[in-house]
């Protein structure tokens, strides 16, 4: 750089175009991350229309108006779209950064429209056996979906789970740290002890042939709906099954702090996600609280008289 402002020259960072920047930054996270295609054309096609409409300003100039100005030409974008989009923009930030680009905040204090949760019925006991019963056999569902269902493991925790963290004679599995920085202490149910014993390896993962690709896992997923006859909401995959496996033993009497050891996250986050009152438990809860409140009126009215 120094050589460069010696012969006159704009420093490389600051005469870098987005287009050309995001070319680099893109091949950096295929080759040096060892990112996989499907990472390459996420980025690339949320990131390569934004970047073209920036007629290749270099970098440098680039800030959160313009963010704002590509968002507020698509106003047909979902909350989630916005916010995949902010985070892919923060991302590619970051790289640039990271490559020496003079990239700014691009997103400073933009924020995406809040996501209505979801609130809906767990699967059932039957469905979650009947998801189950239909993986059986899969050359590479069947141990993910036994996890998801019988230890409520994520679909990080499936893709990355090693086989010295599962010991089938004490019937546990344990991790010192996840991703959300909280240790994984699962016990193996009967249920689920014989779907990994069948398969079992000396090292490695233990969901061996597992698809690297997302939408891989996402679309044998819907399979085994299909062939289950579970009515599936858009959205449900594996989580489904571990949403299930919480929310039958919180049900069950398992206290939020003992479960959100068990899976390795944070009891609000058990809370907020994994927790669901089903409609018979509402009804109930309705009905009990209706008697409760008559009864308290009734009581004051003989006070009275």
């Amino acid at each position: 750089m120094a050589k460069e402002r010696e012969e006159g020259k704009t420093p490389r960072h600051l005469r870098t175009p987005a287009g050309e920047a995001l070319t680099d930054v893109v091949r950096s996270r295929a080759e040096d991350c060892g990112g996989t295609e499907e990472t390459v054309r996420y980025y690339r096609g949320a990131l390569e229309p934004f970047v073209a409409s920036m007629a290749e300003r270099p970098l440098h100039r680039w800030g959160p108006d313009d963010t704002l100005a590509w968002m507020k030409a698509h106003p047909k974008w979902s909350p989630r779209t916005i916010q995949k989009f902010l985070v892919q923009v923060c991302t590619f930030a970051t790289w640039c950064r990271a490559r020496q680009f003079d990239a700014p905040g691009l997103v400073g204090s933009l924020r995406a429209p809040r996501i209505p949760r979801r609130n809906r019925d767990p699967l059932t006991p039957d469905q979650v056996a009947a998801l189950v019963a239909a993986a059986a056999g899969h050359d590479w569902l069947e141990v993910p979906v036994a996890l998801a269902a019988f230890a409520g493991l994520s679909l990080g925790d499936c893709r990355s789970l090693d086989w010295t963290e599962v010991d089938l004679e004490r019937r546990r599995i344990v991790r010192a740290h996840k991703k959300s920085g909280r240790p994984l202490n699962v016990p193996i149910a009967p249920a689920l002890a014989a779907v990994p014993k069948a398969r079992r390896a000396v090292a490695g993962p233990v969901c061996r042939a597992m698809r690297a690709s997302s939408s891989a896992v996402s679309k044998g997923v819907r399979g085994l709906y299909l062939r289950a006859g579970v009515p599936r909401h858009k959205g449900d995959g594996l989580h489904a099954l571990r949403t299930a496996f919480v929310s039958a033993r919180v049900a069950a009497g398992v206290d939020l702090a003992t479960m959100s050891d068990l899976i390795g996250d944070d009891p609000a986050t058990v809370a907020r996600y994994y927790t669901h009152s089903a409609s018979a438990a509402r009804e109930a809860a309705v009905a009990l609280i209706a008697s409760a409140l008559d009864d308290g009126s009734t009581h004051r009215r003989q006070e009275s008289v």
